[in-house]
């Protein structure tokens, strides 16, 4: 039996918006198929089938609206201006358990003014009779002692006291580090008890972190300026068999400033002759006739020579092996 769109929805639990992103079908028009104003066309009946996972034979083709909710209760009837209207002072619903009373019994309107009749407010034609309401101030009237905290002008807060000058912070003695650091650099620069008296202005004892700090800085200065220019390459021994020790240098760079011819031979027997052009530590860079440039390792070189004939000896020998 075919149903309407709007009760198979509600069977499957979805929503309006749901069915339509599953659908593919626009929200406004699926709302339009379960009020019933149109008719389900062929091709969104297939749609919402496949979306609801039911024959497309199970939904009506134009459906029924669904039904309106319970109406809502009618609202109680406004307050009645009519006969039954009752004054605000003798209405019987205004506080009823507070024992209030109407002010005029049996309706009646108030008393004339100049009239004999006592009036029930404050006053009263009798004179003896006492007003309710409180005295004025008079004589006898004793003034209520104040809330308010005391002024702010009182007398006995203690004066404060004028600011004098900020005590400077104490500066700690020198490190136990810092003296023997010291010593030891007194001792390399061969300083005197009297050229440190002058330098730091006081004995070692009396110095502070601060003034440490800045001597030590003077000392190791002092210490950088006297140490001798090493020459580029300079070594006192080779620390490897292919390092420059000062005998290499000093023959390499003889024979470079001369531009005399070099013979170099290698490990696995070949041999090479030119020009020295440049040297390092661990390799030589030797120039042909044609300017060609060749570099090799000294970790290949077996040893190298100046001919005998056009060089003179260094240090009785002008022959340098590798090996």
């Amino acid at each position: 039996m075919a149903l309407d769109l709007w009760q198979i929805r509600r069977q499957k639990r979805m929503t309006i918006d749901e069915l339509a992103r599953r659908a593919e079908i626009h929200p406004g028009l699926i709302k339009a198929y379960e009020l019933g104003e149109r008719a389900i066309s062929a091709s969104d009946m297939e749609r919402l089938a496949a979306a609801l996972e039911i024959d497309p034979s199970e939904i009506k083709e134009l459906s029924d609206p669904p039904p309106r909710g319970p109406s809502r209760q009618a609202p109680p009837p406004s307050y009645d201006s009519g006969q039954g209207q009752q004054r605000y002072d003798n209405f019987g619903g205004y506080d009823r358990g507070a024992g209030y009373a109407p002010r005029y019994s049996n309706y009646s309107s108030r008393p004339a003014y100049g009239s004999d009749q006592p009036r029930q407010g404050g006053y009263s034609n009798d004179p003896n009779r006492q007003s309710g309401y409180a005295p004025r101030s008079g004589g006898d009237y004793q003034q209520r002692p104040s809330s308010r905290p005391p002024s702010r002008g009182r007398t006995d807060r203690p004066p404060k006291k004028s600011g004098g000058p900020k005590r400077r912070p104490q500066v700690s003695p020198a490190r136990a580090s810092q003296i023997e650091h010291l010593k030891t650099l007194l001792v390399r620069l061969e300083m005197s008890g009297d050229e440190l008296l002058r330098l730091a202005g006081k004995p070692l004892s009396m110095l502070n972190r601060k003034e440490a700090a800045e001597l030590l800085t003077t000392c190791q200065t002092m210490l950088s300026e006297r140490k001798p220019e090493k020459p580029k390459g300079k070594r006192q021994r080779p620390y490897l068999p292919e390092s420059v020790d000062e005998h290499e240098l000093l023959y390499l760079t003889k024979v470079q400033l001369e531009k005399r011819p070099l013979n170099v031979t290698l490990f696995n027997g070949e041999t090479m002759q030119g020009t020295l052009v440049g040297f390092s530590p661990y390799a030589l860079t030797v120039a042909d006739g044609d300017g060609q440039e060749t570099t090799v390792q000294k970790l290949a070189i077996a040893y190298y020579q100046a001919p005998a004939s056009v060089a003179a000896p260094v240090n009785g020998t002008e022959e340098s092996e590798i090996a």
